[in-house]
């Protein structure tokens, strides 16, 4: 609001985000998701072997094909990590001097005891380490029942449908779900822990 006064806004962002410029249309088949993740950092984006990597305790099975509409590099590799519980954070690689992508699907792979200092938005003092200055929390009601149905044409005789009970003892839960057509052609074992869950299957998806 001021002549004497100029405020300037810079948004520092990992290499990673110019997978975010551009979209493309592409059908991807016979690749598991990590597969197709990988092929599009090394073959598109000059991504090298020191670049990224991979940290998974599941499996995951090959998909029959798999499109990408219209959708940045970016976009649909989230998306598609997202839909199989696959998460990803920056590192440094300070030998090399380099930006690290790190994959991971476990949550025993979280940084653990990562301490920042709480600073007020005041702009006193600065003593240039990292700091927060809100924090914030919000709950969210789930439905109480989650149902899945699913049909693949390759195996036409198996049982794809099923429910689950997503309360676990709780009573704030309310309403159902119902996922159709689910990438998935086994049930796997609806008694699972989350962490035991077979990786892309029914109740995979119904969790």
């Amino acid at each position: 609001g001021s002549v004497d006064e100029a405020r300037y806004e810079i948004t520092l962002e990992p290499h990673f985000a110019l997978l975010g410029r551009g979209q493309q249309f592409r059908i991807y088949q016979h690749q598991s998701v990590p597969q197709i993740v990988e092929s599009i950092l090394r073959n598109r984006h000059d991504f090298e072997g020191q670049d990224f990597f991979f940290n998974l305790v599941r499996d995951y099975p090959k998909r029959d094909q798999v499109m990408q509409y219209g959708e940045s590099d970016l976009a649909f590799i989230t998306r598609l990590l997202a839909d199989v519980g696959i998460w990803y954070r920056f590192t440094r690689d300070e030998r090399l001097n380099i930006e690290v992508v790190e994959f991971h699907d476990d949550q025993r792979h979280y940084q653990f005891n990562v301490e920042l200092a709480y600073r007020p938005q005041s702009g006193l003092s600065s003593t240039g380490q990292d700091g927060v200055w809100n924090l914030q929390s919000s709950h969210q009601v789930v439905e109480k029942h989650v149902n899945i149905r699913s049909y693949h044409h390759r195996v036409a005789h198996a049982h794809l449908n099923g429910e689950i009970d997503q309360t676990r003892g709780a009573t704030t839960t309310y309403g159902e779900a119902y996922h159709y057509a689910e990438p998935y052609t086994v049930m796997g074992d609806r008694y699972a822990f989350d962490e035991d869950l077979q990786s892309e299957s029914g109740y995979f998806y119904a969790r």
